[in-house]
């Protein structure tokens, strides 16, 4: 399966770079039908720009803190206290406590940017 997610410019251009390979989301119920294998387009919201990539493994974690113990930086393409801000801006604590979140890495296609 094919689905499109939207990023900030920041996150996409790392992603395109090859330095981000682990994408964060809130693991609901939008998530939750994610499969290793698929193919996700991210869209870069300030310019509609899109990187293909693909899922290679996803893993679920019930807080933040528990993702980030599990990852480097590096992996995550900004620093843990960057990513942290980042993800409480964007989902509510409520969410996060309720849903868990979703560490999704990913593999850039090349060729198809």
């Amino acid at each position: 399966m094919e689905y499109k997610l939207h990023l900030l410019e920041e996150p996409f251009r790392l992603i395109g770079s090859g330095k981000k390979t682990v994408e964060v989301r809130l693991n609901d119920a939008k998530r939750r039908h994610l499969t290793k294998g698929d193919t996700l387009v991210f869209e870069c919201l300030s310019n509609g720009e899109t990187i293909r990539a693909r899922i290679k493994e996803l893993k679920s974690f019930p807080s933040l803190q528990d993702l980030l113990e599990s990852y480097e930086s590096e992996r995550l393409g900004e620093s843990k206290t960057s990513l942290r801000k980042r993800v409480n801006y964007i989902y509510p604590l409520s969410d996060i406590e309720r849903f868990g979140v979703l560490a999704i890495e990913i593999v850039v296609e090349r060729g198809f940017q």
